[in-house]
C-alpha cells in the first residue's frame, strides 16, 4: 500500500523511498477536509486541528455555537436562539467552566508534558477561558483519540493540583478534530490559533 503526503510516496514494507510526486489517484481536498481514501491509498493529514471547549460554554442556541455537522475552520457559525439557549442553560446540573489563569496555566502544561510523552508533534498551542486549541501531527493514533486523551490529561492536571474536583465537568463532549492536508493549510491554521483568538490573556 502507499502512504501518501503531500507530494511523497513511501512504499511500507520496503526500504525503497519515492520523492516524485505521487500520481496514485487525483484529490481535490480543499482546507481541513475529513479523512478519505483513494482506491488502495490512504491519504495521510500534516496535522490534525484540535478544539474542545469548556462544560456549559457554547451552548445549543448562544451566538458563536456550532453544531455536530457545522463545527469545522471558518464555517458559518449558528444563529442565536434566545429560548433554546435559556433551555440549555436550564438543563445543566453544573456551572459554566471558566479558565482563570492558573487554570491555563495547568491546562497548556499538561497538553504540552502529554504531547512531548506520545512523540506527538505540538504545532500550535492557545488555551482560552472557554476553549482550547491544538494543532499536532499524530499518525499513529485517530484524531477522536488524541482529542479524549488531551482532555483526560488535562483534567486530571486540573484535579491534581485542586483547581477541579471529581465529579465536576471541566470540558464539554467531544470536539472537533478535522484534518489539514497541506503545509499552506497547516501555516494558516498555525497562524489562526496563535494570532487571531483575541488578545493575549494575563
Amino acid at each position: 500500500m502507499d502512504w501518501v503526503r503531500g507530494e511523497e510516496s513511501v512504499r511500507t514494507g520496503s526500504v525503497r523511498e519515492s520523492r516524485a510526486p505521487a500520481k496514485v489517484c487525483q484529490l481535490d481536498v480543499g482546507l481541513l477536509q475529513r479523512s478519505q481514501y483513494c482506491a488502495r491509498v490512504r491519504v495521510i493529514p500534516v496535522a490534525y486541528f484540535l478544539t474542545f471547549t469548556t462544560y456549559g460554554s457554547r451552548l445549543p442556541g448562544e451566538p458563536g455555537s456550532v453544531s455536530r455537522r457545522v463545527n469545522g475552520y471558518n464555517e458559518p457559525r449558528l444563529s442565536a436562539h434566545d429560548g433554546l439557549a435559556a433551555k440549555s442553560r436550564e438543563l445543566m446540573p453544573h456551572p459554566e467552566v471558566v479558565l482563570n489563569r492558573p487554570m491555563r496555566i495547568a491546562t497548556e502544561a499538561a497538553i504540552r508534558q502529554h504531547c512531548e510523552f506520545r512523540g506527538w508533534q505540538l504545532h500550535a498551542l492557545n488555551v482560552r477561558t472557554n476553549h482550547v486549541h491544538i494543532v499536532i501531527t499524530a499518525e499513529e493514533i485517530s484524531p477522536a483519540d488524541a482529542l479524549a486523551q488531551l482532555k483526560a490529561r488535562a483534567t486530571r492536571q486540573l484535579r491534581e493540583v485542586g483547581l477541579s474536583h471529581l465529579g465536576v465537568p471541566v470540558w464539554a463532549r467531544h470536539g472537533s478534530t478535522p484534518a489539514v492536508w497541506s503545509e499552506e493549510d497547516l501555516a494558516q491554521v498555525v497562524d489562526y490559533v496563535l494570532f487571531q483568538q483575541g488578545s493575549p490573556l494575563t
